[in-house]
Formats: structure tokens, C-alpha cells, sequence
């Protein structure tokens, strides 16, 4: 939990989670702020991990990739994985909801992507194969 002193008066409020890609935020209008009190505001983000890595057979493969709203068409974040298992596959936090995977291969230059649905409090793991 965060703390702040602000002046008394009627605000908005937005909490946003830095932890989470895609822009999570609760916006809470007209917050009365009255003088010399605290008012506590919390919101818990639904989110689910996507873990997305990439791989030729059975080698894994440095690519960027790229996870786009399937519905907007907007990137929520972007990353790459390497040739580690340390990195690859590669973790994102989203909020619920269907996105598009795109890997490009680092040295070939392959893109390939497919359609993944997050589920809240759920993890999913998907290999982008290269070899396919």
C-alpha cells in the first residue's frame, strides 16, 4: 500500500499497477478528501502470466517477442528471450482477456505468432516453433 498526503477537496483517484503490461488502472471519481482524515482506496488487479518462449526442434531460439490486444491490435509489452532457459520461455503479467503472440527470430529474421486467451489467476505456456 501506498501512501499520500494530498489537500482536501474532490478528486479522482487512478491506482495503476506497474507490475502488470497493458495499462491496468482503477479510476475512482469524485474521491472526497476531507481535512485532517485518511480514506484508503484498494483495488486488486484480476491478471494471468503468459509464458511465451521460442524454439527450432528442440533448441531454443533468441527472438523478440511481441504481445498485441487482439482486439485493439495495440502491443502490451515486448521482450526477448534469448538462447537461456533462465529467460526463455519469457513471463508477461496481463489482464485477462485474448492476445496475439508474435515471435521474430533474432539471426533468420522467421516471425510467426499465434492467439493466446489469459485467464485470470491462471498461468499459460506456449512454444512458438520455429521448425513448424
Amino acid at each position: 500500500m501506498k501512501t499520500f498526503t494530498t489537500s482536501s477537496g474532490n478528486d479522482d483517484v487512478v491506482i495503476g499497477s506497474v507490475e502488470i503490461f497493458g495499462g491496468a488502472e482503477k479510476k475512482i471519481g469524485g474521491a472526497i478528501i476531507k481535512s485532517g482524515t485518511r480514506v484508503d482506496h484498494v483495488h486488486n488487479f484480476e491478471s494471468g502470466t503468459l509464458r511465451i518462449g521460442a524454439v527450432s526442434d528442440s533448441a531454443l531460439v533468441d527472438a523478440v517477442v511481441q504481445v498485441v490486444d487482439a482486439a485493439s491490435g495495440a502491443t502490451v509489452a515486448q521482450s526477448r528471450t534469448y538462447t537461456s532457459a533462465s529467460s526463455n520461455p519469457k513471463a508477461f503479467e496481463l489482464l485477462p482477456g485474448r492476445y496475439r503472440a508474435i515471435a521474430k527470430a533474432i539471426k533468420s529474421k522467421a516471425k510467426k505468432s499465434l492467439e493466446i486467451t489469459v485467464v485470470a489467476g491462471k498461468a499459460a505456456e506456449h512454444a512458438i516453433d520455429f521448425t513448424k
